[in-house]
């Protein structure tokens, strides 16, 4: 390895989507195939990786109380096809999803055998294989991109960016982040998202002021009524 240069690690831009952006996604992936809006969905609410979906089975959900077990990751290697095996830091992780993601999947879920893939390629009336990276991004997810009019350079993976974005909106805190994501510790997640916590700033400096703004002795030991506004102290 003597003289051997090796280039910096950079690491690749992150992309986030907002709600409606992905609904819009949602939409076109759909128009694209049958069954392709719910693999977006899924991707971008639940935070697992593509590997990860393409070997979930219909035995992992549970239905009834929302819940996907991620279990296994399945790869595509050259000369073997598709391998699967467990999921990235070998850790079997337990995810409960939204109701708006839950209940579409719920509906698909009654044309899949028990044990079977949830979701899979096509081939006329019966089942085809597990879904292939290359393929679906060909087929389904460049054409829904450039139809809703997104980022050309948009990637599935940044479905997972998306994920942890809305998550954080909605108030995660990093450790439910962490768990939902699968990262091995809370450092990964604050290293990757912590920017996303610096927007929620203002929002929480608000959320402080009307939960205890009422509660703080003013300067001369009394508390301001409901609805007041202190005065500011001369400074001297």
């Amino acid at each position: 390895m003597a003289g051997v240069k090796i280039d910096p690690d950079r690491p690749r831009v992150q992309r986030f989507l907002d709600a409606s952006q992905v609904a819009r996604l949602v939409a076109a992936a759909e128009e694209h195939q049958d069954g392709a809006g719910l693999v977006v969905l899924l991707l971008a609410y639940s935070g697992m990786r593509w590997g990860e979906l393409v070997a979930l089975r219909a035995s992992g959900v549970d239905v009834l109380r929302r819940r996907v077990t991620v279990s296994v990751s399945a790869a595509e290697v050259a000369g073997e096809g598709v391998v699967v095996g467990t999921p990235k830091n070998h850790r079997l992780r337990a995810l409960v999803l939204p109701r708006l993601v839950m209940e579409p999947l719920a509906v698909h879920l009654a044309g899949v055998e028990p044990g079977g893939l949830v979701f899979t390629t096509a081939k006329g009336r019966h089942r085809g294989s597990e879904l292939r990276g290359a393929a679906f991004r060909a087929q389904v997810w460049r054409p829904a991109v450039e139809a809703a009019g997104l980022d050309r350079d948009l990637r599935i993976h940044d479905l997972r960016h998306t994920c942890a974005s809305l998550m954080i909106s909605a108030g995660a805190s990093v450790k439910a982040v962490q768990k939902a994501l699968g990262h091995s510790t809370a450092v990964i997640t604050l290293d990757r998202y912590s920017h996303l916590y610096d927007e929620d700033l203002e929002a929480l400096a608000d959320a402080l002021d009307a939960r205890f703004g009422n509660t703080v002795a003013a300067p001369g030991g009394h508390t301001p009524a409901e609805g007041t506004r202190q005065q500011p102290v001369p400074v001297r």
